[in-house]
């Protein structure tokens, strides 16, 4: 079934591969204008695509500016990227707070920056995972960093409702 999405503007994180790719595709296929961040380099199928690395604020801010400067308004963020740097037996205390900054704080950082931006009937999705309550053995930063992005989902759900919907998938 195709979705008419002709000239909505679309941001993703991750989607260079894997599911933010297949969700970047999708929305293209759409009729989407569809702009992309992932730290490794993206395809030209789209229509805008940054590489960069979430962690970093000034990255975050540039990419925003960017999509802003080119486009003016969105109508959805969709925060798809995640990494895993292991968990309570591997992972060091750099590792924990990266994956956090990628899972939980670019999340935030994005969806405030665009807040302004949203056209009506805007949204935020954000991809959780069954690992914020099915973990499996050294998973705790992605895990934590999963169960933190749907407690976030949900205040801004409360803090955004009637300006822009707010669901994690």
């Amino acid at each position: 079934m195709m979705y008419d999405f002709k000239d909505k503007i679309v941001v993703i994180t991750g989607a260079a591969r894997g599911i933010g790719h297949k969700i970047a595709t999708d929305f293209k296929a759409c009729g989407a204008i569809v702009a992309i961040i992932d730290q490794i380099s993206c395809e030209a199928i789209f229509d805008y695509a940054y590489e960069g690395d979430i962690s970093n604020e000034r990255i975050l801010e540039d990419f925003a500016t960017a999509v802003l400067t080119r486009y003016g308004k969105i109508d959805c963020l969709i925060n798809n990227a995640c990494v895993s740097k292991g968990g309570l037996y591997d992972a060091s205390y750099d590792d924990f707070l990266y994956v956090q900054k990628v899972g939980v704080l670019a999340p935030f950082i994005l969806s405030k920056r665009f807040t302004p931006y949203f056209n009506h009937n805007g949204a935020i999705v954000n991809i959780a995972s069954t690992r914020a309550f099915q973990s499996q053995e050294n998973t705790e930063c992605y895990s934590a960093a999963k169960g933190g992005l749907i407690a976030l989902t949900h205040a801004l759900a409360v803090s955004l409702k009637g300006k822009v919907r707010v669901n994690a998938d």
